[in-house]
């Protein structure tokens, strides 16, 4: 997975590293490892990101407009 502009650090992009042992939050742009606290909050706002994004869509009506079809026979 892959968070845009989320580093603490540079607001670079991070992406998930795993090893043999552990997995690590790991910025693309400066290397910045992400610590527990860090990775907690970064969890918890995408967290809340994504509740705000479904409440958000539920919220608005779905309005489609289908093209008028043209009866020329």
């Amino acid at each position: 997975m892959v968070y845009l502009k989320a580093c603490p650090r540079c607001q670079g992009d991070l992406f998930i590293e795993r090893d043999q042992h552990e997995r690590y939050v790991t910025c693309l742009q400066c290397g910045h490892i992400l610590t527990t606290l860090e990775e907690s909050t970064l969890q918890f706002r995408t967290a809340q990101w994504t509740r705000v994004a479904w409440s958000t869509a539920a919220s608005r009506p779905c309005i489609r407009q289908l093209p008028e079809s043209s009866s020329k026979q």
